[in-house]
Order: structure tokens, then sequence, then C-alpha cells
């Protein structure tokens, strides 16, 4: 009986220590003024498979990317942006189609900022600018088609800036969940002397974020500064001893590297605004063609285009930490455009409504699982004028995607996604109304490392 009794304390006891931060609550934590950046490295592949009664198409990516990241949080200001530059392959091998094989290169720029500036403490207005330049070079060819061999070069600049108001706040709350991860180990080794308060392990956290703040580029003495820092600082808060074993200066290395890599966030935002667009295109195709006698000729075409108009813009986003390993993500919006391509001589109008469910489970401080579902519906409106005819058209993509992060040390991840959808299209002409309906499957693999 006596064994018996023991062997079930041992058990419980670890649940007993985990379970003392359990009800902490992510969403009280309020960040102090912080500043991160990082230069990424990704490496991915990714697919995509799909058939209807038109088409048979099976498309491989491969892509490399480089980019760059800025956040800044204060009472004022909370500012993302993302400079990246990425190349892409990709080979189509496609059946009862105008093509047989299509080959797309793609060298791409691409600069985004959000930017809320806050005059209250909910209330902001917003100025988020996004910009890319874009080049494709693809070439097709065909044994079903008089085109038997095409090749296309283009080039695409577009800028817009969205220009709001709105109100709400989502936190980033990653330091806190971190501070967690490290009380609880140091619980479970019998290393800390209480169980800190919630107002307790909120200025823990503000302490880790400010220490984060200081920039250093040799990344070993910037870890050593930032773990020494968070050593006395809980020394001089009473909650551990001044001594400590070497297990516990391991657990506490591992935990600060790997400890926040997945972003926990909280709160919620809405907003709402008008966006101005602009884009230049340039399209030149040099193809080969097949006439009735099975003669062949060489047709060159190039084209320029300008497109301008606006866009009037809603969006929510709400982001809400369940517990401690749970996290529910929600996001609904739509964007209404009316712009004019200067060649076509009509205007052309664009709707986009979009919604995201996603919920998160978080196992450890490696391992990431995230499922979601995707609502997308897109119409676009074109009057008939003498340049191009009435363009009438409705489609949507539905989808159900998991994916799943693994992180083999502070700055290399694993990451994996697959996706299974359900897209639609309706297109509405003078004598007649053509409509797909089909599933399709996407996939993604990769790995990122970060350089900082």
């Amino acid at each position: 009986m006596k064994h018996s009794l023991l062997a079930l304390l041992f058990m419980v006891a670890p649940i007993c220590v985990y379970g003392q931060y359990n009800n902490y609550d992510l969403n009280s934590y309020i960040n102090p003024d912080f500043k991160r950046k990082s230069l990424d490295i990704n490496f991915n592949s990714s697919g995509d498979f799909e058939k209807n009664n038109q088409l048979n198409n099976n498309k491989l990516n491969g892509n490399m990317a480089f980019t760059y990241n800025n956040i800044i949080s204060s009472r004022k200001l909370q500012e993302n942006m993302s400079l990246g530059v990425s190349g892409l392959i990709s080979n189509n091998k496609s059946q009862k189609e105008f093509f047989d094989k299509l080959r797309n290169n793609i060298a791409q720029l691409d600069f985004n900022q959000k930017a809320h500036y806050y005059f209250t403490a909910k209330h902001f207005y917003e100025i988020s600018p996004r910009a890319q330049v874009k080049y494709q070079y693809d070439k097709a060819t065909s044994n079903s088609s008089k085109v038997i061999n095409a090749r296309t070069n283009s080039f695409r600049t577009e800028v817009e800036v969205d220009l709001g108001y709105g109100f709400g706040r989502i936190e980033n709350v990653t330091d806190a969940r971190q501070a967690i991860y490290i009380l609880e180990d140091l619980q479970a080794k019998g290393v800390l002397k209480k169980t800190l308060t919630t107002n307790e392990i909120n200025e823990l956290a503000h302490q880790m974020s400010i220490i984060k703040n200081k920039r250093q580029f040799d990344a070993r003495e910037k870890a050593i500064d930032e773990l020494t820092f968070v050593n006395n600082y809980l020394i001089s808060e009473n909650y551990i001893d001044s001594v400590n074993t070497a297990d516990y200066f391991f657990s506490l290395n591992d935990l600060w590297g790997n400890g926040d890599n997945v972003m926990r966030e909280a709160g919620h935002r809405f907003k709402f605004g008008l966006a101005p667009t602009y884009i230049y295109q340039g399209v030149s195709n040099k193809n080969i063609e097949l006439d009735d006698a099975q003669n062949q000729s060489h047709i060159n075409k190039k084209n320029i285009d300008t497109k301008w108009g606006g866009t009037l813009y809603i969006d929510y986003a709400k982001e809400k930490p369940i517990n401690l390993r749970f996290q529910r993500s929600f996001n609904i919006g739509v964007r209404n455009g009316l712009y004019r391509w200067r060649t076509r001589k009509s205007n052309e109008f664009l709707m986009h409504a979009y919604t995201r469910l996603a919920y998160g489970y978080f196992l450890d401080t490696r391992t990431y699982i995230e499922g979601a579902f995707n609502q997308h519906f897109y119409w676009n409106h074109t009057p008939e004028s003498r340049v191009v005819r009435k363009l009438n058209t409705l489609s949507s993509d539905s989808s159900l995607d998991i994916k799943g992060y693994y992180f083999l040390s502070g700055q290399l991840k694993m990451f994996a996604s697959c996706s299974l959808l359900y897209s639609y299209y309706r297109e509405i002409e003078p004598n007649a109304t053509n409509y797909h309906k089909y599933p399709h499957t996407k996939f993604e693999f990769g790995i990122q490392y970060s350089i900082f």
C-alpha cells in the first residue's frame, strides 16, 4: 500500500507542477516598446494537382527566397515590414488544354508594410504600402494545338497603399509564453523557490522583451548577454538561488533559444479604408503557329499597358489564445475595386471576399501544428467596349489546410503543409454560361534558416 501511494505521488507531482501556470491568461499581457529584426533564407518545393472536364494539370515548383523583417511595437505604433527577393521554377504537365508542357521562371521583389498609428489607446489610422516587381518567362509546347511553341516575357510592377481607420489592438504575447516555458521547467527541476503571480510573470516577460531589443551582430555574444541578464534577474528577485547546476543552465539556454520560435498573438482589430492602386505591365510573345496546311509561321507580339484605380476594404481579425497550448485565429473581410486599363477603354470591377478560421496546437517549444478552413469568393465584371468583350465571372476556392513546423534549432526549422481544395468557376457569356467545378490537392515542404 505504501509503495502504491509513493508511485501515485510521483505520477501526480509533474502534473501539479505544470498545472500551477495553466491558469495564466496570455490575453492579459501587454507588451513594452520593442523592435525585432530578422533575415531568413527559405528553400521549399510545392505541388498542385487538379482535374476537371477541360483540364488535367500537374504542377511542381521549386522556390528560394530571402526575406528581411522589421517589427516595431509601441503604444503609438504597430508596424510590420518585410522585404523579400525570391526565385521560382515551375513545371506544368497538362492534358486537354492549349499546351502539353509549360515551364515558368519567375524572379520577384516584394515590399510589404503594415503600419497602424494609434492616436488613442485603441483607435488608429493606417498607412500600409505594398509594392511588387515581377519578371516572368514562360515556355509552352504543344502537339495538339495550332500554337506548337510559345515563349512569353512579362514584366509587371504594382504599387498599392491602404489608407484607413480602425480600432482594436493585437498584441504579440510570445515573450509571455516563453516566460511560462522557463518557469514551468525551473519548477519541475525544483529550482524555483516560489510560484509567481500574474503580475510577476508579466514583469519577467517585460524584462525579457527589453533585453531582446539590444542589437549585436555576434550571435554567441548576444546569447551570453541575454542569458546572463535573465539569470541575474531571477536571482535578484529571489526566484532562484545564486548557485545552480549545469542542468539548469543547459535547460535555460534551450528554452531561451527555442521558446519564442512561433509567434503568439492576442486581441482583435477592425479597420476599413481606401487603397489607391497603380499597375504597369509589359508582355512580349514569340509564337510558332501552324496554319491549315501545317505550314509554320513566326508571330511576334508586344503589349504595354497600365492600370489605375482604387479599392474599398473592410477587415476584421481576432487572435485568441484559448490556453497556453491552443490558439484560435479568425479573419474576415472584403475588398471591392474599380479600375481602368489604359488600352481596354473600359472600367473593371473586382470583388474579393474572404474568411479564415484556424486552430493551432503548440506541442512544445519545437513543434507546432495548425489546421485551417479558408474560403475565397471572386467576382470580375467588365462592361463591353470597342476593344474588349463583356466579362462577367464568378469563382470561389474552399480549402482545408494542415501545416506543421519542427524547429531543429532556434535558427533552422522544417515545415510542411497539405491542402484539400474545391474550386468553382462560372463565366456568363451572351449566349452561354460556362462553369467548372473540381477538387485539387496542394502540398508544400521546405526548410528555413534565420541568419539573425
